[in-house]
C-alpha cells in the first residue's frame, strides 16, 4: 500500500514520531476493502493498494 500524509508513529527508527511522511506498506496476505478503516481527513491521502500474485 502506498499513501501520503501518514503520521509517523513514535519510536519508528528511533524517532519522536508525529511528522507526516509517505508510507509504503507490504503485507504477507491477500487484502480486501473490509481490512481497512477510515483515516482522519487529510491523512492517508492518494492511497493505492494492489494484490501481487507471483
Amino acid at each position: 500500500m502506498l499513501a501520503y500524509e501518514v503520521v509517523v508513529p513514535e519510536g519508528y527508527f528511533g524517532g519522536p514520531g508525529g511528522e507526516l511522511a509517505t508510507a509504503c506498506l507490504m503485507y504477507d496476505q491477500f487484502i480486501e476493502t473490509q481490512d481497512f478503516v477510515l483515516a482522519k481527513e487529510g491523512r492517508w491521502v492518494n492511497e493505492t493498494a494492489e494484490n501481487i500474485v507471483c
